[in-house]
């Protein structure tokens, strides 16, 4: 028989009472409690060099992380937080990102992309393409984000492939087409 650590039992039991009181509360309400539920997970983790909060294009909260391991000309990592379109931010996934750009020795910037049902389909996407378009990045960037914000990533990496193909603001990216950029 397989038993679960003492970590994953509490965090098994708290989610269990989240979904229990979920149907009970308004999209405010789950928010908080989802973003209560998330931001004890931050706690530890790598220490970066330098994190710093910045507006992007589009009025877009981010956060940049330098990490202590940063390698050089390593391209940015853009994240996008997952959330099912409705909830969380970079708040919630703080450690993640810290853990991401260590692990990798490269520089992360976290998207804190417009949420639903006040951002409406196809302006999350369009706000986020957006500001990925004047990053300014100079050894390009690589998407990267989890549940919706793994879609966000997708979708901004297609629409930049299709808003013309291969040219010089998908070499400035870093973005792969096929066949390569020369």
């Amino acid at each position: 028989m397989t038993t679960l650590g003492e970590g994953a039992a509490v965090l098994l039991e708290a989610l269990a009472e989240f979904n229990a009181a979920a149907g009970a509360m308004n999209l405010a309400e789950r928010r908080v409690a989802a973003r209560a539920l998330r931001l004890p997970w931050n706690e530890g983790g790598p220490e970066m060099r330098a994190t710093r909060d910045v507006i992007l294009t589009g009025d877009i909260p981010a956060r940049r992380y330098e990490p202590s391991t940063l390698r050089p000309d390593t391209p940015t990592l853009v994240y996008f937080h997952g959330g099912g379109w409705v909830m969380l931010d970079i708040d919630t996934h703080d450690r993640l990102v810290r853990e991401l750009a260590d692990a990798a020795g490269m520089p992360a910037l976290s998207l804190d992309w417009p949420l639903a049902p006040e951002s409406v389909f196809p302006a999350t996407v369009d706000t986020c393409v957006k500001a990925v378009r004047e990053l300014h990045a100079p050894h390009g960037i690589v998407l990267g984000g989890d549940s919706a914000g793994a879609n966000i990533a997708v979708a901004v990496a297609l629409a930049l492939r299709d808003a013309g193909g291969p040219g010089p603001e998908l070499r400035r990216l870093g973005l792969r087409t096929d066949p390569p950029v020369p």
